[in-house]
């Protein structure tokens, strides 16, 4: 004989696919570019490789080669 579960337990497809939307939303996050402003106002958008020795490393969608800046020259990173 099947047990009936009283109401007040939720049901568990709409909690599933509610984790299965979130944990696709942060897949979605993860893949965003970062922004680099320079002290010249200049905007970088790219992903960042490294910081080494105060250099950063930027690779972008419209170089073939990664960006090279020197930290002192990054006035924010977003």
């Amino acid at each position: 004989m099947r047990k009936k579960f009283s109401n007040n337990i939720l049901p568990i497809k709409p909690i599933l696919f509610f984790l299965i939307f979130i944990g696709a939303g942060n897949l979605f996050t993860w893949s965003q570019n970062d922004s680099i402003v320079l002290k010249n106002k200049d905007k970088i958008v790219g992903e960042i490789k490294s910081l080494d020795k105060g250099v950063l490393t930027v690779k972008t969608d419209y170089s073939d080669s990664d960006f090279k800046i020197t930290w002192l020259e990054v006035i924010s990173v977003r």
